[in-house]
C-alpha cells in the first residue's frame, strides 16, 4: 500500500481549496490543474451553469475547450516540460 508523504497532502489540500475558489467567481468558466511531475491535467468545466470535472492522465488524451479556442493532447501541453527529477522530458 502506497501512502502520501505529508508534503503531497498538504499541497493536494492548497490545490484543492484555489480550485473552489477560483470556481465561486461568477467569471470563471474553467479552472485547469496541471501537474509538473507527471501526466496529468485536471478540468472543472462550467457549462449552463454548472460544473463538470475530468482529469487526463495519457499523452494521448486531449484537451479540448471550444470557447478558449483550444484542443491539444497532453503530449503537446508537456512537449519540453521539465520532468520530475529536473530532466527534460523525451516522450
Amino acid at each position: 500500500m502506497m501512502r502520501a508523504s505529508g508534503k503531497e497532502i498538504t499541497f493536494g489540500w492548497r490545490i484543492s481549496k484555489k480550485r473552489e475558489i477560483y470556481k465561486r467567481h461568477p467569471e470563471c468558466e474553467c479552472v485547469l490543474i496541471i501537474r509538473q511531475d507527471r501526466y496529468e491535467v485536471t478540468v472543472d468545466l462550467r457549462t449552463k451553469g454548472k460544473w463538470s470535472y475530468g482529469t487526463l492522465k495519457a499523452q494521448d488524451d486531449h484537451l479540448n475547450l471550444p470557447a478558449f479556442g483550444l484542443k491539444c493532447s497532453l503530449k503537446e501541453i508537456y512537449k519540453g516540460a521539465i520532468g520530475p527529477h529536473g530532466s527534460e522530458r523525451h516522450n
